[in-house]
């Protein structure tokens, strides 16, 4: 078994969360408002339609991808919590 610090592995959890998922996140939210505004820019052309349709795909695509990455961290970060609470070593 590995010994792993804790602390450690709590701290590596928020600063995922806020290094990497959240502006993640940011960046999806902005891919929809990009996709919804592309079609009124472009006047509603098939190339317009299908770029926004293909756009809109990749960032609910991705937005799944974010969530299942942040339900792992925050399931890791609340083991590692409850372990640090009950004073044993941290096991994956």
């Amino acid at each position: 078994m590995v010994d792993v610090d804790i602390d450690q592995v709590i701290d590596f959890c928020k600063r995922f969360d806020s290094e990497y998922i959240q502006p993640a996140q940011s960046e999806t939210q902005v891919m929809k408002t990009v996709a919804s505004g592309i079609e009124s820019e472009l006047r509603s052309t098939v190339f317009a339609t299908k770029s926004s349709e293909k756009i809109m795909e990749m960032a609910l695509k991705l937005e799944r991808i974010l969530d299942q990455g942040e339900v792992r961290i925050r399931e890791l970060l609340r083991k590692a919590v409850d372990d640090r609470e009950r004073g044993e070593e941290f096991s994956r």
